[in-house]
C-alpha cells in the first residue's frame, strides 16, 4: 500500500491512497474508518480557526458601520471510489466561509471609508480562503460566495477583478459563482482520474508566473499513460544514430573496446542526467522541462532564466536535420539519386505534415507515433536476434570469424582528447530525448508515478538495445570495415549477413526510424513553445499559447515550423549546413549544466520541498562534470588544428554562447531599458482564452 499524504493547515487537504488487490473491500473500510477519524480532527481544528477569524471580521466590518453581520464557514468531506483494478480512496476537505453583509448602518460615501471596506474584506477573504495563492485572479472576492445588498454592491471596486460569468464586470446575479470559483474548481479539484502526487496544498516551488492550476488548464487534458509516455522516451531516443554513428564512434577512437566504453559512458550520463530530471520533474509535475526547473532556481532577475531558455528552445528547436536524413533515405530505398533541392522539397513535406497532424488530429498522431515506436524496436530487436545467430554460426559461409573484433579490442586505441570528446559528443545525440516526457507533463495522467517508471524504462529498453546492436555490428565486421564503410553501419550489417536486397529494406526502415523521431520531437517541442508563450515571454503570447483547433497547441507547432522550415529551404548542404547542426547542441549543455546548478541550489535552499523522488548527488556531481566536459571540449584543439568542416573548430561553440548572450540582451530590452525609456512598468494579467488556457499577458502601467 502507497499513501500519500498532504495536509497543509487552513488549505484543501487530499489524500489518495492507493490498495492491492486483493482483499479490496475490506482494506477499503478499514482505511476509510481510519481517514474519518482524521478528518474528523481536523475538521475541529479548521472550524475552530474559522471562528476566530469570523469574530475578527465582524469586529472590523462593526467598525465600518456594518451591524448584525452574519458570517459562517463550513468544512465539508467527499469520499469518493472507483473499484477497478484498485481503488483509490480520495478524500477532500475544503473550507468555504460564506460572507453576508447586509445594508450598512453608515453612509460610506468618501474614498477613505470605500478604500477601508475594500482593504478589510481583502484581508480578512485572503486569510479565509482554502487557495490564498489563488489571490492573482482576484484580489478582494477569491475563493468565498458573497451576497451583498446592492449599496454594498456599488462600493466594489470595479477595476480589481476579471469579468464575471455573465460578462458584466458585477452583477448580483453573478457574486455567488464567481469566475474565480470556476477556475479553482477546474484546476484545483480535476477528475479523480487525472489526480496527481501534483496536489493542492502541497508546498511546490514557485515557478514562473502561471500557478500549478493555471498551467494545466485548456489542451487535451491528461491523455498519455504509461505505454505512450515510453513510447513518447524511446520514440525520441531511436532516431538514426544507432544506425549509423557507430562507424564514425570508431573511426574516432580508434578501437572496439574504446568505443564500448564510450557508449557506456554515454548510458551512465544520461542515468545520472535522468536522476536529476525526476527528482525536478516529481517535485514539479508541470509541462516544460528545463524552462520549469531554471524557473523554480532561478527566481530573479524576474523570468531572466525563463528568456534564457526561450530563445535557445525557439531558435534552434528544429528538426530539420531529421527531416532531410529521411528525405535521404527514402531516396536511396528507391534506388535513384535525388538532386539537392528534391530532398529539401520532402524534408519540408515531411515537417509540414507532421506539424498538421498534430494540429488537426492530435490523439491520432499520438497513435502513430506509438506504433511507429514499435517498429523501431523491431528493427533493433531483428539486428541484436541476427547478430546473436551470428556469433552462433550461423553465417560462416559470409563471415567466417563473427568474433574477430573482440580480440585485442583496446589495440589501436587514441589519446587525443578532442576525438574522445568529438565521439562522446555523438554518443550523447544518439541518447538525446531521455528527459522528452518532462516537456509534457500536463498531459500524462498521474505524472509523477508514471515519470518515475517511464523514465528508467524508456533510457534503459534503448540502453541495453544500442549495446547489444554494437556486438551484432561488430560481430559482422572488422572495426576497419565499420570505419571505412561510406554506408550507414546497419546497411553494412544486413549487406555483410543477408545481401544487397536486405539492404535496401534497411534503408526503408531508418527512413520510418528518422520520420517517427521527428514526430515525437515535433510533439515535445510543441509543447515547450506554448509553455512559453503561456509565461508571456515571447510576443503575441494569446495567439502562441492558444490551443485551437483541436486542443493541441497549434500555434507552437507552427512556431516549431518556421525555424524548421528556414534551415531546411535556406541553409545550404555541406558545410554551413554541418555547422548550424554544431551550433543547435552546444546551448543545450550550457541549459544541461545550469540545471543542475539549481538542482544543487534547490537541496540547499528549499530543504523541506517534497520530492516523491531523491537523486543521490554523487550521481548528480557526476552528470555536472560531464556538461562542464561538453562546454569545455569543443575548444581543445583536434590534430591537426581542424574539426569537422571547414570553419574554424571553435566557432560553432562561439556562436552558441553568442546565441545565449542575446537572450539575456533580449530581456535587459524588454524588462529594463524600454520599460525605463517609456516610464512605464509591466504588471502581469492572468487571462483565460477561449479554449480554456491561461496565459499570462504584461500589461504597460505608466508610472506616476
Amino acid at each position: 500500500m502507497e499513501a500519500l499524504l498532504h495536509l497543509p493547515r487552513s488549505d484543501a487537504i487530499l489524500m489518495t491512497i492507493a490498495l492491492e488487490p486483493s482483499n479490496i473491500q475490506a482494506q477499503f473500510d478499514a482505511r476509510q474508518q481510519s481517514l474519518r477519524a482524521r478528518f474528523d480532527a481536523e475538521s475541529q481544528a479548521l472550524q475552530q480557526e474559522l471562528d476566530h477569524e469570523h469574530q475578527a471580521l465582524r469586529l472590523q466590518l462593526e467598525e465600518l458601520g456594518y451591524h448584525e453581520t452574519r458570517i459562517t464557514g463550513n468544512v465539508t468531506a467527499d469520499v469518493r471510489d472507483d473499484s477497478s483494478r484498485t481503488v483509490d480512496a480520495v478524500t477532500t476537505i475544503n473550507v468555504e466561509p460564506v460572507a453576508v453583509l447586509p445594508q450598512p448602518a453608515s453612509d460610506h460615501s468618501d474614498a477613505e471609508a470605500d478604500a477601508s471596506f475594500s482593504n478589510v474584506l481583502r484581508d480578512a477573504l485572503r486569510r479565509l480562503s482554502p487557495f490564498p495563492e489563488y489571490a492573482r485572479f482576484c484580489d478582494t472576492y477569491l475563493g468565498l460566495e458573497l451576497t451583498l445588498c446592492q449599496a454594498c454592491l456599488e462600493r466594489l471596486p470595479r477595476t480589481e477583478t476579471l469579468p464575471a460569468p455573465c460578462g458584466d464586470t458585477y452583477c448580483t446575479g453573478c457574486m455567488t459563482t464567481l469566475f474565480e470559483n470556476a477556475i479553482r474548481d477546474e484546476a484545483m479539484y480535476p477528475p479523480r482520474s487525472t489526480l496527481s502526487t501534483a496536489r493542492p496544498g502541497s508546498n511546490e516551488p514557485k515557478v514562473g508566473e502561471l500557478l500549478p492550476g493555471e498551467a494545466e488548464l485548456g489542451g487535451l487534458g491528461r491523455h498519455l499513460g504509461l505505454w505512450s509516455t515510453v513510447a513518447l522516451i524511446v520514440g525520441r531516443i531511436i532516431g538514426t544514430g544507432i544506425f549509423s554513428t557507430p562507424s564514425s564512434i570508431v573511426s574516432s577512437v580508434g578501437s572496439v573496446g574504446a568505443a564500448f566504453m564510450l557508449w557506456l559512458l554515454g548510458l551512465a550520463s544520461c542515468l545520472s542526467g535522468l536522476c536529476i530530471w525526476l527528482e525536478l520533474g516529481c517535485m514539479i509535475p508541470r509541462s516544460g522541462g528545463e524552462k520549469v526547473y531554471l524557473e523554480a532556481a532561478f527566481k530573479r532577475p524576474k523570468l531572466l532564466a525563463t528568456t534564457f531558455f526561450a530563445w535557445q528552445a525557439i531558435i534552434l528547436g528544429f528538426t530539420a536535420s531529421g527531416s532531410i536524413v529521411f528525405a535521404s533515405y527514402v531516396i536511396k530505398a528507391a534506388g535513384r539519386t535525388a538532386t539537392e533541392w528534391e530532398k529539401r522539397g520532402i524534408a519540408l513535406a515531411v515537417v509540414t505534415v507532421i506539424c498538421a497532424a498534430h494540429t488537426v488530429v492530435p490523439r491520432w498522431a499520438v497513435r502513430g507515433m506509438n506504433g511507429l515506436v514499435i517498429v523501431k524496436l523491431v528493427v533493433l530487436v531483428f539486428i541484436v536476434v541476427a547478430g546473436w545467430a551470428v556469433l552462433g554460426g550461423a553465417a560462416k559461409d559470409r563471415i567466417p570469424h563473427p568474433t574477430a573484433s573482440f580480440h585485442d579490442a583496446f589495440a589501436g586505441t587514441t589519446s587525443s582528447g578532442y576525438l574522445w570528446a568529438t565521439a562522446l559528443f555523438k554518443v550523447l545525440n544518439s541518447y538525446a530525448g531521455w528527459s522528452n516526457a518532462a516537456y509534457v507533463l500536463n498531459e500524462v495522467k498521474n505524472p509523477v508515478r508514471t515519470l518515475k517508471i517511464a523514465g528508467p524504462l524508456g533510457l534503459g529498453i534503448c540502453g541495453v538495445l544500442y549495446m547489444m546492436a554494437n556486438v551484432s555490428y561488430f560481430a559482422a565486421a572488422t572495426p576497419k570495415e565499420v570505419a571505412a564503410s561510406k554506408l550507414t553501419v546497419a546497411a553494412l550489417f544486413m549487406n555483410k549477413v543477408f545481401g544487397t536486397a536486405a539492404e535496401k529494406a534497411i534503408s526503408v526502415l531508418i527512413a520510418i526510424s528518422a520520420f517517427g523521431n521527428v514526430m515525437t520531437v515535433t510533439f515535445a517541442q510543441a509543447r515547450v513553445n506554448q509553455e512559453l508563450a503561456k509565461e508571456g515571454v515571447i510576443p503575441f503570447p494569446r495567439f502562441w499559447a492558444s490551443s485551437w483547433p483541436a486542443g493541441a497547441p497549434g500555434a507552437g507547432l507552427l512556431l516549431h515550423w518556421i525555424p524548421s522550415a528556414i534551415i531546411i529551404v535556406a541553409i545550404p548542404f555541406g558545410d554551413a549546413y554541418n555547422f548550424i547542426l554544431d551550433v543547435e547542441g552546444y546551448p543545450g549543455s550550457v541549459i544541461n549544466f545550469f540545471v543542475v546548478v539549481g538542482f544543487f541550489w534547490l537541496r540547499y535552499a528549499e530543504p523541506g520541498l517534497d520530492r516523491p523522488f531523491r537523486c543521490w548527488l554523487p550521481v548528480a556531481a557526476f552528470y555536472m562534470v560531464v556538461q562542464a566536459f561538453l562546454m569545455v571540449a569543443p575548444f581543445l584543439r583536434p590534430p591537426g588544428g581542424k574539426g569537422d568542416t571547414s570553419l574554424p573548430y571553435w566557432l560553432y561553440p562561439v556562436v552558441g554562447i553568442v546565441v545565449l548572450t542575446v537572450s539575456v540582451l533580449y530581456w535587459v530590452v524588454w524588462r529594463k531599458l524600454l520599460p525605463f525609456l517609456g516610464r512605464y512598468r509591466l504588471e502581469a494579467d492572468h487571462e483565460k482564452l477561449a479554449d480554456g488556457t491561461a496565459v499570462v499577458v504584461w500589461r504597460r502601467v505608466k508610472r506616476t
